[in-house]
């Protein structure tokens, strides 16, 4: 692969991935569409029991919440294989992000065109929002800060158009985004479309970490990885989330591998391995794992497949995760000893392929996912704490 691919190859990932996660909407039509109330249902039916001026036969039955027939068997959500129930709930919750994303971006357009004077003819929301000049100083700034996020041997000048582009974009998004959370913080702004409910899943939590209240019947579990960007970008949250919430919740944190031949395996074989030494020592070695390598410089010129390559370099590469986790675990205040012995053994191995396996088989695939109640919790961005607050006085 050419130099020019291999580095428009890497600008895609790292633009579309983001060192920063985040949403923007593109409008390019003032147009408002035609919304039926059917369109905007979640094919999940919510029933409460015990409204006693409802008449017998007004009683939803199975055929009236049936997703699907076959030959004479009616089929509800609930009767379908699990794999089905996760898959419908995605496409539901891809759907229910377009749509009340869609009316969130008209309440602004309008709510900053009655602002203005403006009730028919609504401007586009680029025409309505202010525009901000990206100077040379903030994107080289912002190319020095992300530096080790970029292929080797790439300048600022190679880059400088799609660093204009990438932050142009964030502050359009940020702005869009202020604007939504002030109109619903003022309680001017309600999206009434149903958010789709997740389906339930079951994990065995008893022998992983936990924090807060172990009583509390809310439980919030973080799967996560520590080379995952977006798991370092909400730790801090997630942390300052669990000290407030501590008397009202139980968390518990699960490390899932995402590359376990790579440094992702020997730092989570790591975190095992100081849970071993007691839970104190999990929790000092996990903080201080996730902001080492949030502040790491990662070479993107090749990926990590130590696993399974046996040369020479790949010994090297193992070398060189096992002694950064080594190094974690002597400044998190482990025995070192017994942990070199644990890191290395057959034990702490097999912890991580329980783990994936649990994991994989309740269709989590990727970092950070989130789940309260046994149920997904979609963050989104709102936040961490806004989410959990809608959910749980539901």
């Amino acid at each position: 692969m050419g130099t020019t691919k291999l580095m428009k190859r890497y600008i895609l990932l790292f633009f579309i991935g983001g060192v920063v996660g985040f949403v923007v909407f593109k409008f390019t039509s003032s147009t408002e569409p035609t919304l039926k109330p059917k369109e905007l249902m979640s094919s999940t039916a919510k029933c409460s029991i015990g409204d006693q001026s409802k008449k017998a036969e007004d009683t939803p039955n199975i055929k009236d919440l049936a997703l699907m027939r076959l030959d004479d068997k009616y089929y509800t959500k609930e009767l379908l294989p699990k794999n089905i129930q996760r898959t419908l709930y995605k496409i539901e919750n891809e759907r229910f992000q377009q749509v009340s994303g869609y009316l969130q971006e008209f309440a602004v357009r309008l709510a900053l065109s009655k602002m203005n004077g403006q009730t028919e003819n609504v401007p586009a929301l680029d025409q309505l929002l202010p525009k901000v000049d990206i100077t040379d100083a903030q994107m080289g700034k912002f190319f020095n800060e992300n530096k080790g996020k970029f292929p080797p041997n790439v300048t600022f000048a190679m880059m400088k158009a799609q660093i204009k582009d990438y932050l142009h974009n964030r502050n359009f998004a940020s702005m869009f985004s202020n604007e939504v959370k002030i109109l619903e913080s003022s309680k001017r702004l309600e999206i009434l479309v149903d958010r789709p409910i997740a389906p339930m899943i079951t994990l065995a939590i008893d022998k992983f970490p936990s924090l807060g209240n172990s009583d509390s019947k809310n439980t919030l579990i973080e799967v996560s990885d520590y080379m995952c960007g977006h798991c370092q970008g909400v730790h801090a949250e997630v942390r300052k989330v669990v000290e407030m919430m501590k008397n009202k919740l139980k968390f518990v944190q699960i490390n899932f591998s995402l590359n376990p031949g790579g440094q992702s395996g020997t730092l989570i074989r790591g975190a095992y391995c100081a849970n071993a030494q007691g839970a104190d020592k999990f929790w000092k070695y996990h903080n201080l794992t996730f902001e080492a390598m949030a502040h790491e410089e990662h070479d993107h010129s090749k990926h990590d497949h130590s696993k399974h390559d046996h040369s020479k370099h790949g010994e090297e590469d193992r070398a060189k995760n096992l002694q950064k986790a080594i190094k974690l675990a002597k400044n998190s205040g482990l025995d070192v000893k017994k942990f070199k012995l644990c890191i290395n053994s057959d034990e702490s191995m097999g912890h991580i392929r329980e783990t994936n396996n649990m994991l994989s088989k309740a269709g989590i695939s990727s970092t950070p996912t989130f789940f309260l109640n046994n149920r997904k919790l979609e963050v989104g961005h709102k936040g961490l704490m806004s989410a959990l607050i809608e959910n749980l006085i539901k």
